[in-house]
């Protein structure tokens, strides 16, 4: 028994947060869609998606559709400045170019797009990207971490930018709502994108192919306060029930699901 606990005290995965602070709290209760990614491993850059559904917060959610592969930042996840204590997972903390992706529970929207006039959007807001949207990924800047028209802006303040026309896997994506606060050099501009066509990790995003993304697109409804859940996948299924969230199955959060390539070029 004793060796038992030993080695169960050496696995990082194998923490319990705190609870959510308020702010956490009413964005769990207020949200009618879920988003859930789980990634098996700290430096894995495969993860599975899952969505589910409730009509209203006293009702159960609803697992809806099957889980789909998604790529994440090229150098795995990383820890974020989130009111509850994850300091077991030894995780390094979220920066800016890091190419990680950050853990945590986010809100999502707005929708953007090449497109004019996007036909798969359902009642969210969107954003058409054209020659003058850019999102400022410069720590320094006022506008860091803000999608912006830069023709707009009589004096630019930034020094680094994401052109967001010229990036190609931009051409459909969703915003998901990290780093609203501006913290200088927490991390920027991420996304839900398309996935490149060497399905390489990202700079932070999660990616996926055509098909899954539009039907998402397709699916989000802004207001039904949709939110996004990344986590490993074992801290998941500690937090799940402490924080009123559905229940990952083993089933489909099993890694054998996960394509056993791991690339990280590109």
């Amino acid at each position: 028994m004793r060796r038992l606990i030993s080695v169960l005290l050496m696995l990082p995965w194998l923490c319990f947060a705190n609870p959510p602070d308020e702010d956490l709290s009413q964005r769990i209760i207020q949200s009618n869609q879920l988003i859930l990614v789980t990634i098996p491993h700290e430096n894995d850059i495969h993860g599975l998606l899952q969505r589910f559904t409730r009509q209203n917060s006293t009702q159960p959610w609803q697992h809806i559709t099957k889980p789909v592969s998604v790529l994440i930042g090229k150098n795995g996840i990383a820890a974020t400045t989130m009111a509850f204590s994850m300091a077991s997972l030894n995780l390094p903390i979220k920066k800016e170019a890091d190419n990680r992706t950050p853990i945590g529970i986010f809100q999502l929207g707005p929708i953007f797009g090449f497109e004019a006039k996007a036909q798969h959007v359902n009642g969210a807001d969107y954003i058409q990207v054209d020659d003058n949207i850019i999102c400022v990924d410069d720590p320094k800047s006022r506008y860091y971490n803000r999608i912006i028209d830069s023709s707009k802006i009589r004096n630019p303040d930034w020094d680094s930018k994401e052109e967001m026309r010229k990036i190609p896997n931009y051409q459909y994506g969703l915003v998901i709502q990290y780093n609203n606060q501006q913290r200088s050099e927490n991390g920027s501009c991420i996304f839900m994108h398309l996935q490149s066509a060497d399905k390489t990790g990202t700079a932070g995003c999660i990616a996926l192919n055509e098909h899954d993304l539009k039907e998402i697109l397709t699916w989000i409804d802004l207001t039904q306060n949709p939110i996004i859940a990344i986590f490993p996948e074992l801290v998941y299924k500690n937090i799940s029930n402490q924080w009123a969230l559905p229940r990952c199955m083993r089933l489909i959060c099993s890694t054998n699901l996960i394509s056993t390539n791991r690339s990280l070029t590109g």
